[in-house]
């Protein structure tokens, strides 16, 4: 486990909750940020909104509702696959090519068109 990148207080920002839980959000953030060192290892500052969100989806849906509903007003979450609830632990597609790009592997590969070493520009 490496040294965490994220505070309770950042997440009591990010969902605009200054009376935040410190202990239930520092638990939070330390499972986030271990899923997201499954995809990109060697997490750094750049990460943090990445972290953040996964924490605050798991902070925010604990009871893995799929709709609220308060008189008319519903409100529907999607699904992280068949037969899944929402809420809990998990990284969306959105976050795994997050980390995939920060960690500079968004590509299937490279290919470099300039000869080895590449020679003087005359003009």
């Amino acid at each position: 486990m490496t040294a965490p990148i994220a505070v309770p207080s950042d997440l009591g920002v990010y969902l605009k909750d200054s009376a935040i839980d410190t202990v239930r959000a520092t638990q939070s953030l330390l499972l986030a940020q271990d899923l997201c060192a499954t995809i990109w290892s060697a997490l750094d500052a750049t990460a943090l909104g990445t972290v953040l969100a996964v924490a605050g989806r798991q902070y925010t849906n604990v009871a893995s509702a799929t709709t609220v509903g308060l008189g008319s007003g519903h409100i529907g979450y999607g699904t992280t696959g068949p037969g899944m609830g929402v809420g809990g632990l998990y990284l969306s597609r959105s976050d795994i090519r997050t980390l995939r790009r920060l960690a500079g592997r968004s590509g299937a590969f490279s290919i470099d068109l300039l000869p080895d070493p590449y020679p003087p520009v005359t003009p």
